[in-house]
């Protein structure tokens, strides 16, 4: 499988979102020398704090299958990723701001995975 990435900015926040399809952490470990951490059968979705932005890296043909739920998860991570960086603090009693990062986070990473045919079950 051919490597894939979609660089977005990220509004309001500034900085950069990368979501990247790669079923291959050779591949990966070439452009993103950190990842070498983690071991491919482990690797099918995680998301991290990467040099000038944030990454979140999915393998589509990992034994686990992507789902929704999956997709939720890392959106959270990348959300509070954003705002960490920006020095943001997520208020309980006030959190507007992190559920509209959230859902556009969650947007863009549906946009990638579907416009490259991976799969996501409802599970």
């Amino acid at each position: 499988m051919k490597t894939k990435y979609d660089n977005y900015d990220v509004p309001i926040y500034k900085g950069k979102f990368l979501v990247v399809i790669c079923d291959d952490v050779a591949k990966l470990e070439k452009k993103f020398p950190h990842l070498k951490e983690f071991e491919l059968s482990e690797l099918y979705a995680h998301s991290f704090l990467s040099g000038g932005g944030i990454m979140c890296v999915f393998n589509p043909r990992n034994e686990h299958k992507l789902t929704y739920g999956v997709i939720a998860h890392e959106a959270v991570h990348i959300a509070n990723f954003i705002s960490l960086r920006k020095g943001v603090i997520v208020d309980g009693n006030n959190d507007e701001p992190q559920a509209y990062l959230v859902d556009w986070v969650t947007t863009r990473i549906h946009e990638t995975l579907i416009k490259n045919n991976v799969e996501i079950i409802n599970k």
